[in-house]
């Protein structure tokens, strides 16, 4: 299972969360301290049957030089979350003329053809999943194959939030992203068809750069709803068609 942050430079925070979730397996899984409550007893059992059961990758950022210049695109102003093949519409399968970010973590995700994967980024507050777009280009909701599993994966992280099942936009805190936000080669979509990851692109908050005051609560709240996820996909240990 994989948490991926920063895809996009100047959404920074996912960097923090992907950062606070292999922190927070890896105290719990290895603390030999007595422990204060139930509550505590409970995040050990979880942390040590994650390492048991599951291989975690922690991907803080994707895009250093979009983060250091506070872009959206790269270096070269490629749009990362844009820059994958999707052989469902007929694009490029190969690396060849992939940003270098791009290509490495196709070449990543084929060697481990993760479960499940988390992409967060900033703008909104939802858990979306695929498909990100339609044949035709409309704004509609586009069903994958296993539609009700990606639905079950992206209701289990927004109820495991404090607020995002809540939101007035987004019915219980999901949204297929065709039906919001179309794009193409995104690599939630990517990641399904061609390593069979359940991939999902978690909008963390509206704001893009919180301020210090803000940044612990959302990051706290976001990585408790990851570990929840992740629990999930080891609990239904389901892989993508």
């Amino acid at each position: 299972f994989g948490f991926i942050g920063n895809m996009h430079g100047d959404e920074p925070v996912g960097r923090e969360i992907a950062m606070e979730v292999g922190r927070w397996v890896c105290e719990r899984a290895t603390t030999t301290r007595e422990t204060t409550s139930e509550a505590e007893t409970r995040e050990r059992a979880l942390a040590k049957r994650l390492v048991n059961e599951a291989t975690l990758f922690v991907v803080p950022t994707v895009n250093p030089d979009g983060f250091a210049a506070k872009t959206r695109g790269n270096a070269r102003g490629v749009d990362l979350n844009r820059n994958f093949p999707y052989t469902r519409f007929s694009l490029p399968k190969s690396l060849s003329g992939r940003a270098s970010a791009t290509a490495l973590i196709m070449r990543w995700s084929e060697k481990w053809a993760m479960n499940g994967a988390l992409n967060y980024h900033e703008g909104a507050l939802v858990a979306n999943y695929p498909w990100d777009g339609n044949d035709d280009g409309s704004t509609s909701y586009s069903a994958a194959p296993d539609d009700a599993t990606f639905r079950y994966l992206a209701s289990s992280y927004a109820q495991a939030h404090p607020t995002m099942s809540k939101s007035a936009e987004f019915e219980g805190g999901i949204t297929n992203g065709a039906a919001w936000y179309p794009l193409w080669g995104g690599m939630q979509d990517w990641h399904y068809v061609q390593t069979g990851t359940y991939s999902l692109t978690v909008e963390v908050d509206d704001e893009k750069w919180p301020s210090e005051d803000k940044l612990g609560a959302i990051v706290d709240e976001h990585v408790n709803a990851s570990i929840d996820c992740v629990a999930s996909n080891c609990r239904t240990g389901e892989h993508g068609r």
